[in-house]
């Protein structure tokens, strides 16, 4: 009997001395992720304080435009001057969105001769390719020199060609 109670009163032992220490770890991490909560709290209210603020902002920026409005000296009490107010404010942003319009045929004019390059480049790059072909070329100043002497060649005859018309 004496030995059953020496191994309860270990097992009893060693139970507590896991409880303390979960205990132990429990009551750390609580503090951690209440530190942790604490930093978020904070933070949030910071950013609530400047949010407020800007709102806060706004709303007087939009008072001051109602005030000068309403001070202005011409009675809206009708909904047409209203209408010709709220139109007269907005003229630059109609304006804005004319000349946006208005920019179409320029983006039309600009695809058209990005066509026309395209073309041109692979006109070009034809030609090259067929000089190439036709010779050993192995550097550019010798593909620069046959394409030279191919638009000598050109020249002579456009010249010719113009003195006989």
């Amino acid at each position: 009997m004496t030995t059953n109670l020496a191994t309860e009163t270990a097992q009893r032992q060693a139970s507590d001395s896991t409880l303390t220490q979960g205990l132990t770890t429990e009551i750390a991490t609580r503090l951690a992720d209440d530190d942790t909560l604490q930093v978020n709290i904070t933070a949030e209210a910071s950013s609530r304080t400047a949010q407020d603020a800007n709102i806060q902002s706004q709303v007087t920026v939009n008072t001051n435009k109602l005030g000068v409005l309403l001070d202005s000296g011409s009675a809206m009490d009708e909904i047409s001057e209203i209408i010709a107010a709220y139109s007269a404010a907005d003229s630059s942003l109609q304006t804005s969105l004319t000349n946006l319009v208005n920019l179409r045929p320029l983006t039309t004019y600009v695809d058209a001769q990005d066509n026309v390059l395209t073309s041109s480049i692979a006109t070009e790059k034809g030609r090259v390719d067929a000089l190439v072909s036709g010779t050993t070329v192995d550097t550019f100043l010798e593909v620069k020199g046959i394409t030279d002497t191919q638009d000598g060649r050109l020249t002579t005859l456009e010249s010719t060609s113009a003195t006989q018309s």
